[in-house]
């Protein structure tokens, strides 16, 4: 048998200890890397989704409020909801123009002598989910105020 003084100072093998703990120490930082790595791509996607949707739902407003132009107090089926909708990049999108009970009226100039009225309304705009159209993703509430001249009873 050895000497127990000659165990103890042998530094053979010692590298092979060395050796592993720097491997278990490497592995930890490239598994800890790839973790942040996938976390990262999630936020960044979602952010995406997001601002995209975002923009799908703003259009729909702007849709609505193109919509509005053309139409004076004749708008269709006034004192009913009005709903369209189109598609943008492939994403779906409507608007909502509720009944004329959250559609304000008010005469402009003196007593409504010009004959003319700010019309108020309140839309909503939501872009819908490509893979379920029934879910909303973004949903945009705006005041559309639109100014119609002419003779009114």
């Amino acid at each position: 048998m050895y000497p127990e003084s000659n165990v103890l100072n042998n530094d053979r093998g010692s590298i092979m200890v060395v050796a592993l703990l720097l491997l278990v120490f490497l592995t930890i930082i490239g598994i800890t890397a790839t973790n942040n790595t996938r976390m990262e791509l999630n936020v960044t996607r979602n952010s995406q989704v997001y601002k995209r949707d975002f923009y799908v739902a703003d259009s729909g407003w702007r849709a609505a409020a193109m919509n509005l132009q053309g139409f004076g107090l004749n708008f269709p089926n006034y004192g009913e909801e009005f709903e369209a909708g189109g598609t943008l990049n492939g994403i779906s999108y409507n608007y909502i123009i509720p009944n004329d009970e959250t559609t304000s009226t008010k005469a402009v100039g003196s007593s409504g002598a010009m004959g003319c009225k700010d019309v108020t309304f309140s839309v909503t705009s939501q872009a819908l989910d490509p893979e379920d159209p029934t879910i909303t993703t973004q949903e945009i509430h705006t005041r559309l105020v639109k100014l119609c001249c002419g003779s009114y009873n």
